[in-house]
């Protein structure tokens, strides 16, 4: 392919890597691993690559084996993972990767690593979904990653059996988002630094629910989805938690 094209030249490959890869990711993963036949310079262009989409649905290999695609890119230092496979055990070995700073997950089983205090520092994304697990895994989770900045926590369909949600010790959290939760009676938060707050679905059907704030409280955008079952005083009582609010968004919908 070096030698072909206008005026015999292939124009395209002579174009930067960044470049190169900017046109690979309009392209489906198994497409721009073929273009590693085309020339040395795509093997090259291929190989430094640094976004791959791996839908299992494309493979035959057994769920085991599917999770080496996970190790090899750890080994690789990628920076961003996400992860959406029902009912598949996470590797340990995630959560001490020293790249990672983006992990999402959607369906996974966590693994048992938090029966120790080991801490994990590079981590600074972290939104999971309907996750298999329990309520103090979830605190031991949010207690692991101190540098987080932004942390999603969504029940998914499912009802999940976590009652309470402590959100603490974050002091670089500037984005939360809490969504989802069925059976939710308490949502408590205690980051400084928040400035972004998502809060919704159906953990305000619960008319027992209580929000509590830590004393030093500046979140400036808040974002509500409810359902009409929040009354106004509800509402109200709700947003006077935040004293320094700039922004609201709301967002009704009607659970039928």
């Amino acid at each position: 392919m070096d030698e072909l094209g206008i005026g015999g030249l292939d124009q395209i490959s002579e174009l930067p890597d960044h470049l190169l890869h900017h046109i690979l990711s309009f392209m489906p993963t198994k497409d721009v691993v073929q273009t590693k036949l085309l020339s040395r310079t795509w093997r090259r262009v291929c190989s430094s690559y640094p976004n791959f989409e791996f839908n299992l649905h494309n493979y035959s290999q057994r769920l085991e084996q599917r999770g080496r695609w996970i190790e090899i890119s750890l080994e690789k230092q990628v920076q961003e993972l996400d992860i959406r496979i029902y009912k598949y055990d996470l590797p340990p070995a995630i959560f001490a990767s020293k790249s990672l700073h983006t992990l999402c997950l959607m369906g996974i089983t966590m693994p048992p690593i938090f029966t120790t205090n080991t801490r994990f520092f590079s981590l600074r994304k972290l939104s999971i979904c309907g996750v298999s697990l329990k309520e103090q895994i979830l605190q031991d989770l949010i207690f692991k990653f101190p540098f987080i900045e932004n942390l999603a926590l969504l029940g998914g369909i499912n009802p999940i059996l976590v009652k309470k949600i402590r959100v603490s010790g974050l002091c670089n959290l500037k984005e939360l988002t809490i969504f989802g939760w069925r059976v939710l009676e308490e949502v408590d938060i205690d980051a400084p630094s928040l400035k972004f707050f998502h809060y919704g679905g159906y953990i305000l059907q619960q008319n027992n629910i209580k929000i509590k704030m830590g004393a030093t409280n500046n979140v400036e955008t808040l974002s509500i989805t409810y359902d009409t079952t929040m009354t106004e005083q509800q509402f109200y009582d709700l947003i006077s938690k935040f004293p320094l609010l700039k922004c609201l968004h709301v967002c009704m919908w009607n659970d039928v």
